[in-house]
């Protein structure tokens, strides 16, 4: 999608009431529904919504526009200040936010990330100290107040906050990179080293609890195919329970997604629910009895269960309607190696050779 479409779009937007007659934007390379979700806010002048679904999709200033036009509409209406405040990203705004709400963690933590990016460490420290006062388990806030410590080379505070961060998120990058250079600076190579080393193996993670936003992006801004994307995003990173609750949101608009059903599965298996996985890896099926990749997670589920024979029926179902799929004769070759059955595991590789 070009930020062509969308200045193009906001272009002919008139600053309050219903547009004019004649208006149309222009719907090259947009998604058809994410341009019928736009044209329909636009025409009923629904000024928040529309610019909430443009700060969802990253088009930042286009959404504080839209979203001064909500304001001025409905002054007495937080949420458009605050999701004004992260469509400019300027400390002013968000402080506008949390004079009338103090109590508002998410604010603090974007007012303190604002401010780190501006190298105005002091005011950056003292947010993030606010949030940590409302809530001392959110790894970021632990993370950001470790790497502003090692900015102004406090390394023994900047360990310990580093520290916590790991604690609370191992698979935080980026805490695991600060606490490299941390360990670094205080002499202690071996340590540097190891952290470095979880470092390369683990992403940064930026999450943190923001019902305000996370609420709006999941029932109105967002189409369901750049939702599902952010699922599946989310599933890499391990965070089951958001994904979860993304494709419950996704489920509402595609209740025939084979693909939804099967996700929701590996969230659900993620977060140790593994009847709930295999009662939608079974809904899956349900709705695309060709549907591979789940006849395989419910096979894997069978057979840690000690279910060998259904888990081997499960797969050669998936074997007989796609013969050449090697991962499928993988499948059936671990499950015979599983069951002892070395005459079943020669077949098995045979079969895999074949399909290769």
């Amino acid at each position: 999608m070009k930020r062509l479409c969308y200045a193009a779009l906001l272009a002919v937007l008139i600053h309050c009431g219903q547009p004019a007659d004649s208006w149309k934007f222009e719907t090259t390379g947009m998604e058809p529904e994410l341009a019928a979700q736009l044209e329909a806010d636009y025409q009923q002048a629904n000024w928040g919504r529309l610019g909430g679904r443009l700060l969802v999709h990253g088009l930042d200033d286009d959404a504080a526009y839209a979203l001064d036009q909500a304001i001025a509409a409905a002054p007495e209406e937080s949420r458009w200040r605050y999701l004004r405040a992260i469509a400019t990203g300027e400390p002013a705004d968000y402080r506008l936010v949390l004079d009338q709400d103090p109590t508002l963690i998410a604010g603090w933590i974007r007012l303190g990330r604002s401010l780190q990016q501006r190298g105005e460490l002091v005011e950056a420290q003292q947010a993030m100290e606010r949030a940590l006062e409302l809530d001392d388990r959110i790894a970021l806030v632990h993370r950001t107040l470790g790497e502003i410590a090692l900015e102004r080379g406090e390394y023994s505070v900047a360990s310990g906050s580093l520290q916590q961060a790991i604690q609370l998120d191992p698979r935080d990058g980026a805490a695991w990179s600060a606490l490299s250079q941390t360990m670094l600076a205080l002499g202690d190579q071996t340590n540097a080293a190891g952290a470095a080393r979880r470092a390369r193996y683990t992403a940064a993670h930026q999450s943190f609890p923001d019902p305000t936003y996370r609420e709006f992006a999941l029932s109105l801004a967002v189409s369901s195919s750049k939702r599902f994307d952010w699922a599946q995003s989310l599933l890499n990173a391990q965070q089951f329970e958001r994904a979860r609750e993304v494709l419950n949101a996704i489920a509402q608009q595609r209740p025939e997604d084979a693909d939804v059903a099967y996700l929701t599965g590996v969230a659900e298996l993620g977060l140790g629910n593994t009847e709930n996985a295999a009662n939608q890896f079974n809904e899956a099926l349900r709705r695309d009895p060709a549907h591979t990749r789940a006849q395989l997670d419910w096979a894997r589920l069978d057979e840690r269960a000690g279910r060998l024979d259904l888990a081997r029926r499960r797969i050669e179902a998936a074997l007989q309607r796609s013969p050449n799929d090697p991962s499928i004769a993988l499948a059936l070759a671990q499950n015979r190696r599983l069951a002892n059955d070395p005459a079943g595991l020669v077949q098995a590789l045979d079969r895999l050779i074949e399909a290769q």
